[in-house]
Parts: C-alpha cells; sequence; structure tokens
C-alpha cells in the first residue's frame, strides 16, 4: 500500500524551508492581495468579490479549474445548493486513490436534493492541469516532473499543488484543498442543465462529483512507485537549489478515477462528517465531463465508466447504454502527423509500421491517412516518440478496444502502435470509442493552436469526418479550458444558420445529454460568432 512519505524520508526537497514552501504554494500573494485589480481576478471573482477568498491564488496560474478558485460561501447572495463537500480518499480501503507523492487523492461532491427528478443522475468532472508527460525518456521525466514538483517549470500549470495534497507531509489535506463554496462557476454551478433543470431554485439538481487532478498523467497512469533522480533548479532570483531524489512517485490517474466511481458506490462521508453519499440504485444517466487534460481523461476512459458494474453496466457486466462524455481541449488536427502539410516540421522520424509479409518482418514509412505523404512526428503531434514514458513508466490507460486493434504479437515490440491511442483523433476517427460523446474544440484554442498551420481548418476537417456517435461544438474565441468558467461556458457561441438559434457549450452539453444532438462549429461566411471576455 503506497505511503506518504514525509520529509524524514526525503520525498520532498529538503532545502525548502517552510516560507520557501509559502512561496512555491504562491501564498506569498496572500501579503498582497489588497493590490490585485478586480480585472486581474477570475470573471465570477471580479462579480462577486464579497463570495472569493483567495482567488488571487487563481490568476497567476490560469488554471480555470473549480479547485484553483476557493470561494468562501454567502447564503445571503447565493443559495446552499451551491456547495460542494470535500472527501479525502482512505487509502487503507482504496491504496491506488494517491497523487504523485503518494498523498491521498481529494474529491467533491454535491448530492441532488431530497426529492430531485433526478437522483438518479450522476455528472463526474475531471479537473484539468496539464502533466509532465512532454518527455521522451525516463530523464527527460524526471526533469519535467521535478519542475512541476519544485514549481519553478515553464509551464503555467508548474506547481506542486498538481502532485500533492499534502505538501507539508503532516498526513492531512492541505487547507488550500477547501469545500467549493459558493459561486462554483461553469457546469457545475448554477443555473446549469444539471444544477438547476427546470428553473425551481436547484431542486432537481443532479448528484455531482468533481475530481481533483493531482496525478500528472492525463487521469491514465497505472503504474507503481517510480523513482526520480535529484538535481538541481533555479529559482526566480538566479539561486541555485538542490533537492533529493522522489523515491516514490505514483502516477495512478485512471486508478483514482476507479478507486472514486467504487467509493461513491459503497458510500461516502465527507471530511467533515456531515454529509453522506452513495450510489443507492442503479443511475439512469452518467454523463462523463473534463478539459484539457481531464478531456483527454474522458476519452481515455469513457468506454471504460461506460462498462463499469454499477456505474454503466449491470452487475453482469453488460452496458446498460446509459454513459455518455463530453471531452473539451484535447483535439489536435490529424494534420499534425503530415510534413507536406507542415512548413515547420523538423524531423527527420517517419512513422513506421511492420511490414509482415513473406519473410523477416520488416518496418516501413507508413501514411496513415492515406494523403500520399508518407507520415511524420511533428513538434506538436510526437506522442510516437513518447512510447517508453507512456508505456513502460506510465503504464497508461486507453480505450481497450483500441489497444487490442493495434497489438500486432508478430512484431518484435508487439505495442509498437499502441501510440495511435494515446492521442483522440485516431480514437475518434477509428470508432474505437462507442459510447456517445460531444467533443468541444475551439478552433483558435490559445493553449493548443500554438504554432500548428491552419489549425482551425484541421479541427474542423476531423469533426466534419467523426463516426455517427461523436458530436462536437467548434466556437472560434480563443479559449482553452471553458468548462469552470459560468462567461464563457455560456457566452461563447456559434449561431446556427439552419435555425437561427446561438448555439453555446452550455446549451450543446443541454441537448445533448437530452437526446437532442447539436454538431456545429464556426464557418467564416456560413456562421457567426459571438466570444465572452
Amino acid at each position: 500500500m503506497p505511503t506518504h512519505c514525509h520529509r524524514t524520508c526525503h520525498q520532498r526537497p529538503p532545502h525548502l524551508s517552510p516560507a520557501s514552501v509559502l512561496v512555491v504554494l504562491g501564498l506569498v500573494f496572500l501579503a498582497n492581495a489588497p493590490t490585485f485589480a478586480s480585472s486581474t481576478l477570475p470573471v465570477d471573482c471580479a462579480l462577486y468579490p464579497a463570495d472569493c477568498a483567495g482567488a488571487f491564488l487563481a490568476s497567476p496560474y490560469n488554471t480555470r479549474g473549480l479547485n484553483d478558485n476557493p470561494r468562501l460561501f454567502n447564503l445571503a447572495v447565493h443559495q446552499p445548493e451551491e456547495k460542494m463537500y470535500r472527501v479525502t480518499m482512505d487509502t487503507a480501503l482504496y491504496p491506488e486513490a494517491v497523487c504523485n507523492d503518494g498523498s491521498a487523492a481529494v474529491f467533491y461532491f454535491a448530492p441532488a436534493p431530497v426529492g430531485s427528478v433526478n437522483a438518479d443522475k450522476w455528472v463526474v468532472q475531471l479537473e484539468g492541469g496539464g502533466s509532465c508527460l512532454e518527455a521522451f525518456d525516463r530523464d527527460e521525466l524526471h526533469t519535467d516532473c521535478m519542475d512541476r514538483w519544485t514549481g519553478r517549470g515553464p509551464n503555467l500549470l508548474d506547481f506542486p499543488r498538481k502532485m500533492s495534497t499534502d505538501l507539508d507531509g503532516d498526513g492531512l489535506t492541505d487547507s488550500f484543498f477547501l469545500p467549493l463554496e459558493g459561486r462554483i462557476p461553469g457546469l457545475l454551478g448554477a443555473d446549469s442543465v444539471v444544477t438547476d433543470p427546470t428553473s425551481n431554485g436547484g431542486a432537481d439538481a443532479w448528484n455531482r462529483l468533481y475530481l481533483n487532478y493531482c496525478s500528472s498523467d492525463l487521469w491514465r497512469g497505472r503504474s507503481g512507485s517510480q523513482v526520480l533522480d535529484g538535481g538541481e533548479w533555479t529559482d526566480a532570483s538566479g539561486g541555485l537549489h538542490t533537492y533529493e531524489p522522489l523515491d516514490h512517485v505514483y502516477f495512478h490517474g485512471h486508478w483514482i478515477l476507479d478507486s472514486v466511481l467504487d467509493a461513491v458506490r459503497a458510500g461516502v462521508v465527507s471530511d467533515d462528517g456531515e454529509h453522506q453519499l452513495r450510489l443507492d440504485s442503479a443511475p439512469s444517466q452518467v454523463l462523463l465531463v473534463g478539459e484539457s487534460a481531464g478531456g483527454g481523461g474522458v476519452v481515455a476512459n469513457l468506454d471504460y465508466v461506460a462498462s463499469k458494474a454499477g456505474w454503466g453496466a449491470d452487475l453482469s457486466g453488460v452496458d446498460r447504454g446509459i454513459t455518455s462524455g463530453v471531452s473539451g481541449a484535447t483535439t489536435l488536427p490529424p494534420l499534425a502527423y503530415d510534413d507536406a502539410t507542415i512548413a515547420w516540421y523538423d524531423g527527420p522520424d517517419t512513422v513506421q509500421e511492420w511490414d509482415l509479409g513473406p519473410g523477416v518482418p520488416t518496418l516501413v514509412d507508413v501514411d496513415l491517412d492515406g494523403n500520399g505523404v508518407v507520415d511524420t512526428y511533428s513538434k506538436e503531434a510526437r506522442i510516437p516518440l513518447r512510447r517508453p514514458v507512456y508505456e513502460s513508466i506510465l503504464s497508461v490507460f486507453s480505450d481497450q478496444s483500441c489497444v487490442a486493434a493495434n497489438t500486432d504479437a508478430l512484431a518484435p515490440d508487439p505495442n509498437r502502435r499502441h501510440w495511435l491511442c494515446y492521442t483522440s483523433v485516431p480514437l475518434f476517427e477509428d470508432g474505437h470509442v462507442t459510447t456517445p460523446i460531444l467533443v468541444k474544440q475551439d478552433l483558435t484554442d490559445s493553449v493548443m493552436s500554438g504554432s500548428l498551420p491552419a489549425f482551425d481548418d484541421g479541427v474542423r476537417a476531423t469533426m466534419g469526418t467523426l463516426p455517427a456517435n461523436f458530436y462536437y461544438f467548434g466556437p472560434q474565441c480563443g479559449h482553452h479550458e471553458t468548462l469552470s468558467s459560468t462567461t464563457r461556458f455560456g457566452g461563447d457561441r456559434v449561431l446556427d444558420p439552419a435555425t437561427g438559434r446561438e448555439v453555446s457549450y452550455h446549451s450543446a452539453i443541454a441537448d445533448f445529454i437530452q437526446g437532442i444532438y447539436t454538431s456545429i462549429y464556426h464557418q467564416p461566411g456560413v456562421t457567426t460568432k459571438s466570444c465572452a471576455p
């Protein structure tokens, strides 16, 4: 059973003093909170400043997750339905439910109100927050993850509370992970289709789960303890620091999701001991949602959840067809594999497969999408090169039908084509994800589009070729994660020319879960758009 190693075990950088830990956590902003202008705060906090506590912590990190914007609860302003209670997983019962450093995973819940007509419906949201998986090998993984652990990496999401819920090593969940209270934004907040579907003050809300992300693995890892070597890092002022090896690093994202669902089925009690939640009867509907890293987790785990006994399947394992998914900010166009359409490709690696004809199996260059161009690895779509990290270190969980279809027992490495299962588009196009899913991808996503040429055209081409169980929503507003932003969730819209109706992310989800399927993306000269700040 994983144990949470304290400082005496040298799991955490011993040279970080308590004051330095506060700096890493961003708590130094407490002293400067009054100087933050309202424009720097998340939009919801700017509108409701009396409800925001610690919102200044979220602004520097720009993560947009619910747990990155802890709120005070103001009963005089907001209804009590806007509360989610914290549960720290019991690792004695669920030993796999641990963060990167071995601390216990955390999730939040809001039960359906007594008498709700939707008491048998559930929405499960996977928090996003990047990863430390840009590496091609173990040494690079060590560097990427240590950047994240020290909070000194190059990315906005490089900070240690995305890897731990107990940074001070006292065995208790850190106070930062407050219950989610007040004006919860986006899908899980007030006035959404899962919280107030009948405009009666939230009386018919669904059961809601929000899973905190602390595994840095896109919700896919299944690996046991890994060892990351010690090393050096430079602080903002140029000071050089050393850190001890992290000798118990876990990548358990898939198992955290699995364990939380098992725990809720058995029954959980909130950390304050005052609230309970249990899957008392078979659900009539289960919605698995997430964006960015959370969206990748939805794609990888959706069919699994749909087949999970007590959730998507009956006790005999038969899928009851009650599960669906919403995945956002995770669709990379397939054009990124072709050097002919990417002027900035810097090769020379080509995608190869085994020729299993007569004689000795031979690796040959391939054209996966049949456009007459030999496929190559690109700067943005480098998953094939990351196979050692994904397979050997993470023991990554992927859609099982895709894994089966891309395992070749005759090849020297029978897993060599599993990389096709690690990104969303091959899963979409090849029909491996069979559960209904709504895919949201902003055509000018500020995080994903980067230097990819014609990213918007690539996304449109992808959306236009998805199988029948896929539905899509494609605004062009330049936003990445919007599921947990009230303004963008309802404010980024595309006008449907056929009906004259403006479709938002929220209205697309509302249609989707009611069986009225909406597929629309912005097309210059055909549709119009409107965007929230």
